[in-house]
């Protein structure tokens, strides 16, 4: 009992110091001294996080700088391939073509990250960081399949520019006598042989050219921010894709009256001339009466089609300058 009672009073004894040592308060917070940011109200601005704006002009001369080096390389290289087409020729300009590709995408890249500062820059510098964006085709991630594309784009023209038109092993044609075929004769089997051989021979070797391209193509500006390469190229006029489109469509609109009154009066003046049987009175035009390979251009038929021979053609301008 004695033992018991001993034991309570040491116990409450020592309470509050227990009690002490569990509550005990936390200490103060240093005031801050005076001359401190916090104490005389001059607190620090925050670190610039990010790119500024004298790093994007930087970065922008430099791509420009760059961007002339490697498209002077690239470039003089297509050109010694396009006069001599050789092996060597076609290997150079597909090496010098990739590492342009390369460079530009890189850049493309780079350029990103000075997204938040592009609209602090002058209008010369937000224009060239715009014009990087669209400046051409880039390359797709894989080295691979850039690779790959570099050398297709390359067989492309080549293939075409090399290309003839052979009725006979010992005589073959190049473009520029097939054209001059189609410009000056008017003979239409003669007609027909040349424009048909043109496009069976180059355009059967193209197309698996062309259809390895697409792809390859598309999935190098996919990176980019564009759908399709179409996009890319729709991109170049400072408007919206959608919105060059619209705007061609509305303008087709305006021209289409004109344009079929052109196709009825030269297929009329064709049939009359060649007969029924080579240019129907009905129907598209045949391409290879047209005298242009590509049927682009009808300068070349202007004696079949002059409306009035031997009579200039009327001034417009005055009458036009009235309607203004």
């Amino acid at each position: 009992m004695m033992r018991t009672r001993t034991v309570a009073v040491l116990a409450l004894a020592l309470a509050p110091s227990v009690l002490a040592c569990k509550s005990k308060p936390k200490s103060k917070p240093a005031e801050p001294q005076a001359g401190t940011g916090a104490a005389a109200g001059t607190a620090q601005p925050p670190t610039p996080v990010g790119p500024t704006v004298e790093e994007a002009k930087a970065f922008i001369a430099d791509v420009d700088r760059g961007l002339r080096e490697v498209w002077t390389v690239r470039d003089t290289a297509d050109w010694e391939r396009a006069t001599n087409i050789t092996p060597e020729t076609e290997g150079r300009a597909a090496v010098t073509a990739e590492a342009a590709t390369a460079y530009l995408t890189k850049k493309i890249g780079e350029a990103k990250k000075f997204a938040g500062v592009i609209d602090k820059l002058d209008a010369d510098s937000q224009r060239q960081f715009l014009l990087l964006r669209i400046a051409g085709q880039t390359a797709p991630a894989d080295e691979a399949k850039a690779k790959a594309l570099a050398e297709v784009t390359t067989a492309m023209d080549s293939t075409y520019g090399k290309s003839t038109v052979c009725a006979q092993p010992s005589k073959c044609q190049t473009l520029g006598q097939l054209s001059d075929t189609l410009a000056k004769s008017r003979k239409p089997a003669e007609l027909l042989a040349a424009w048909q051989g043109w496009h069976d021979t180059t355009g059967r070797a193209v197309r698996p050219l062309y259809e390895q391209f697409v792809p390859l193509a598309n999935e190098g500006v996919g990176a980019n921010g564009f759908a399709n390469v179409g996009e890319l190229w729709l991109s170049a006029y400072d408007m919206k894709p959608a919105a060059v489109v619209a705007m061609a469509d509305t303008l087709w609109g305006q021209v289409e009256p004109l344009y079929k009154d052109l196709h009825c009066y030269t297929r009329r003046r064709l049939s009359k001339f060649y007969g029924e049987q080579v240019a129907p009175a009905a129907g598209p035009l045949p391409a290879h009466l047209l005298g242009n390979m590509w049927a682009q251009d009808w300068s070349n038929v202007y004696d079949l089609l002059e409306p009035n021979k031997g009579q200039a053609s009327p001034d417009v301008s005055a009458a036009e300058t009235r309607k203004t």
